[in-house]
């Protein structure tokens, strides 16, 4: 995780990249480790800041909902 971490605080996003796939409401889905593990994340652009809003197994992440993760009033 400190590695993502490390690639994400010096990225300079322009658009999509490899092993990331784009939702709706600026969240990502970061494939990690060969696609064992899953970060759902949502990145707001203007403010330079990522909110990690799940981190599991692929297995653990077939089991939620990517786009709505981590709002209020949801698991």
């Amino acid at each position: 995780m400190s590695a993502w971490a490390s690639v994400v605080a010096n990225a300079e996003w322009s658009g999509p990249g490899r092993n990331v796939d784009f939702l709706e409401d600026n969240r990502a889905v970061f494939d990690i480790s060969g696609n064992k593990f899953r970060i759902v994340a949502r990145i707001n652009y203007r403010f330079k800041a990522v909110m990690i809003k799940f981190v599991g197994t692929h297995a653990e992440y077939s089991k939620i909902d990517a786009a709505t993760i981590g709002r209020p009033g949801q698991m």
